[in-house]
């Protein structure tokens, strides 16, 4: 099975990311937030996502940017965990929200499962 994360599936247009914001809803695991809405764009291929670690939170870039990669690699390894009929397609912004690091593993875990709520949440709506 594939598991790259294309360049199809990053999410980088600054009104999609704006309406994101603006429309979008949201699920929650300390320490991270999903922020979520149908793809409006009829060209779009795959989901689209993007990793944001706040500033505020993080002070040092070396320490965002590892904890973007991670979340980045957590999101890629377990993709496959949202099935969604094909015609649907999502954008979505994972924030991470503590203000310390965390491993690996419990970033892994805490987007595991909310991948499986944004699934429930999905497939009750369309039912």
């Amino acid at each position: 099975m594939n598991q790259r994360l294309y360049k199809t599936e990053r999410l980088k247009s600054r009104k999609a990311i704006e309406s994101l914001f603006a429309k979008g809803e949201k699920i929650s695991s300390f320490p991270v937030k999903l922020i979520y809405q149908i793809n409006n764009n009829p060209n779009a291929m795959a989901h689209q996502s993007c990793f944001s670690v706040p500033k505020k939170n993080i002070k040092k870039a070396v320490h965002r940017n590892k904890i973007k990669r991670r979340m980045r690699e957590a999101y890629r390894k377990n993709k496959h965990l949202l099935t969604l009929p094909d015609n649907t397609k999502l954008c979505f912004m994972f924030i991470f929200t503590d203000k310390t690091e965390c491993s690996y593993a419990e970033i892994e875990q805490k987007i595991k499962l909310i991948l499986q709520r944004l699934n429930e949440k999905l497939s009750t709506q369309s039912a």
